[in-house]
């Protein structure tokens, strides 16, 4: 369980099999199913797609980690990983500036 939080692991990790744990459906799909119910939870911002080891992954972005993000979003969707990136606050460019 140590390891940093922003990325998923060792970078040996991407070496090892992965077992039975094969996603059924592109990660595009999961994704584009489950990103209403991520965004509901409170201090989401925002979903996309990152990687974990080398390997694609769904990331959500958070303004903080809270107790809440953490237990309402699964470390695993549908053989998918997931991780979750600190943004802090998400604000609009000004679209006059430079």
């Amino acid at each position: 369980a140590g390891g940093q939080p922003s990325d998923c692991g060792s970078e040996d990790a991407q070496d090892r099999e992965r077992g039975g744990d094969t996603p059924v459906r592109p990660i595009e799909e999961v994704l584009a199913d489950h990103t209403a119910e991520w965004m509901a939870v409170p201090g989401v911002v925002g979903t996309g797609i990152g990687t974990c080891d080398g390997d694609r992954c769904i990331v959500i972005f958070v303004r903080e980690p809270t107790p809440e993000v953490v237990e309402r979003i699964p470390e695993e969707i549908e053989g998918h990983r997931i991780r979750i990136e600190e943004t802090g606050t998400v604000r609009p460019r000004d679209p006059g500036g430079g």
